[in-house]
């Protein structure tokens, strides 16, 4: 976690901080992740994540506002699609660490690469609903106050990626097992 460059001139800024720094500070590590997977990329990632975190310190200093997993999840989610429509691109080629903590087994390996690629090419939209849901562990409920979208939309999304990846994943097996 960055650390502040600059004292809090008072306790206002200090409690501010405090908020924020609380927030932040739990779900850090699986907010990189999601942002990762929704981009693709490390640099691209960290500049959605610096985004979303000033916006989530401008709003700490709301009373209103309640820093909540869901809410964070939603702010860094719309990094993500501003970023991805800054770049203009929605698919890459390959996540970077896809295969991390596999074995070295070839077939493992190969299954892994096909589930990066066929996630990949999910739209950004359903690529987050099945991050929150089946990765991240959020009910649909908190998938979308996450992404500020009905709780059907969470499922219809979930159901579409899901059968996406399934038809990607056997073709992807059945290309492999013919070889």
């Amino acid at each position: 976690m960055a650390h502040l460059l600059v004292s809090p001139r008072n306790g206002a800024e200090l409690t501010r901080w405090g908020r924020f720094e609380e927030a932040i500070a739990s779900y850090q590590s699986e907010l990189h992740a999601f942002a990762y997977r929704i981009l693709g990329g490390r640099s691209e990632a960290e500049d959605a994540l610096q985004t979303a975190y000033l916006k989530a310190f401008r709003a700490a200093a709301d009373d209103q506002v309640r820093l909540t997993r869901p809410w964070l999840y939603r702010v860094v989610y719309r990094c993500c699609i501003d970023e991805l429509r800054r770049l203009k691109r929605h698919n890459h080629d390959v996540l970077e660490n896809a295969a991390a903590g596999v074995t070295d087994d070839e077939a493992t390996r190969e299954l892994s690469r096909a589930l990066s690629h066929a996630f990949l090419q999910l739209p950004a939209p359903t690529r987050a609903a099945v991050l929150l849901v089946d990765v991240h562990g959020f009910s649909y409920a908190e998938a979308a106050a996450a992404l500020d979208v009905p709780r059907g939309t969470i499922a219809s999304r979930l159901n579409h990626g899901r059968d996406a990846l399934r038809v990607a994943l056997t073709d992807d097996v059945t290309d492999w097992r013919a070889r």
